[in-house]
Parts: structure tokens; C-alpha cells; sequence
């Protein structure tokens, strides 16, 4: 949903109520430019399921990955 700034003065309040109800993204604007953006609220139990372990299983390790590597750079020389 995108809304012009001088709507959302007017109303901020129901748009709280109601973004609690059906969560979805608003963003603000000014002369027709975004320039904040409204989100719901998530809890610290799904922020943590978002964010954490959401990549597991996707990243291989297949050498040492402390070792040097055995390419020259510019800075070397």
C-alpha cells in the first residue's frame, strides 16, 4: 500500500489498527517520492525463525578456508 504523507497524518492511528489486523507494508510519500516505510511488527520468536538458519544446508565447504591463498596480488608486489 502507498500513501501520501499528508493522508497518513490524517490517518496514522487507524493505520495502526489496521496493519495489526492485516499485516502488510506501507510506504509513505512526499510529492509523490517514497520516503518511509511502514512494516508490522514481528515478534522476537519470528524474527529469529526469519533470520536465523534460514540459509542452512545451502553453503559447502570443500577445502581449508584459513589457509593462504597461493595467487599474487598487485599489493604484493
Amino acid at each position: 500500500m502507498q500513501i501520501p504523507a499528508e493522508q497518513f497524518k490524517e490517518r496514522c492511528m487507524e493505520l495502526i489498527e489496521n496493519i495489526q489486523k492485516n499485516p502488510e507494508d506501507i510506504t509513505i510519500t512526499h510529492s509523490g517520492r517514497p520516503v518511509a516505510h511502514l512494516i508490522p511488527f514481528l515478534g522476537k520468536k519470528e524474527r529469529t525463525q526469519e533470520i536465523f538458519g534460514f540459509l542452512k544446508g545451502m553453503v559447502e565447504i570443500r577445502e581449508d578456508i584459513i589457509k593462504p591463498l597461493e595467487e599474487k596480488w598487485k599489493a604484493d608486489e
